[in-house]
């Protein structure tokens, strides 16, 4: 087994949630992908916009702390 694969399998790699994200593990990446993402293309000059974030982190406790980050962010905004 190649050592990517084994990374890929791990057991905390498992998709989950958290706080309105849905958390997945693919190519040594944790994304978390809100649960009400939508995209729009808005034309050639802004592309595919995005209505919430895409977050991403090397480990599964820095990408909870990018959550956190986000929804402290949206509280105080």
């Amino acid at each position: 087994m190649s050592e990517n694969r084994a990374t890929a399998i791990r057991p905390d790699a498992i998709q989950s949630d958290y706080r309105d994200f849905n958390l997945s593990f693919e190519y040594g990446y944790y994304t978390a992908v809100h649960k009400d993402y939508d995209a729009d293309w808005q034309g050639e000059e802004d592309g595919w916009v995005g209505s919430h974030p895409i977050l991403s982190s090397r480990t599964r406790t820095g990408l909870f702390g990018e959550i956190d980050a986000w929804h402290d962010e949206q509280v105080s905004a």
